[in-house]
């Protein structure tokens, strides 16, 4: 199973071979504040054989610092992420058509409303284990305050 299948991403991604970067932009993204890198990236690299170009965008975020033997060992997520590609030699031809389809994909209010449900949700979720912990907390207090001192020398 993959990665993405393993959390209900079933699309599939294109594979890149021989990635080369042939330049880099910055990009003025909503999410570029918090972003260690929000460029769009120049590339060609091969796909089932073939050569391709294309423009690809993403947000680089550090998600996790960890530290180990002086090397910054958490990860990096990319949000964000589209790209354009075509042949080598037809992408000057499509460039255009295809940035305009990627400019033309919106979201529906529906799917933008159930979102929202769904953090409204899990955000009711959350509160609620951080009540049940809250109580947890009453209740082992309770319990070490009302134990039998007597036993303190056997443990």
């Amino acid at each position: 199973m993959t990665y993405a299948a393993r959390y209900g991403i079933n699309h599939a991604f294109p594979e890149f071979a021989e990635l080369e970067i042939v330049e880099s932009m910055p990009r003025n993204s909503p999410i570029s504040s918090v972003c260690l890198d929000d460029s769009i990236l120049r590339g060609l690299f091969k796909q089932e054989g073939i050569l391709c170009e294309g423009l690809f965008a993403a947000g680089i975020v550090d998600t996790m610092t960890s530290y180990m033997y002086n090397v910054d060992a958490g990860y990096y997520t990319a949000y964000v992420i589209t790209g354009i590609t075509a042949p080598v030699d037809e992408f000057c031809q499509f460039e255009n058509t295809l940035a305009q389809a990627l400019a033309s994909f919106k979201f529906q209010d529906s799917y933008i409303e159930q979102g929202v449900a769904q953090n409204r949700w899990e955000t009711q979720v959350a509160l609620q284990v951080g009540r049940t912990l809250s109580k947890d907390y009453d209740f082992y207090n309770k319990a070490w305050h009302d134990r039998q001192q007597v036993y303190d020398a056997l443990s």
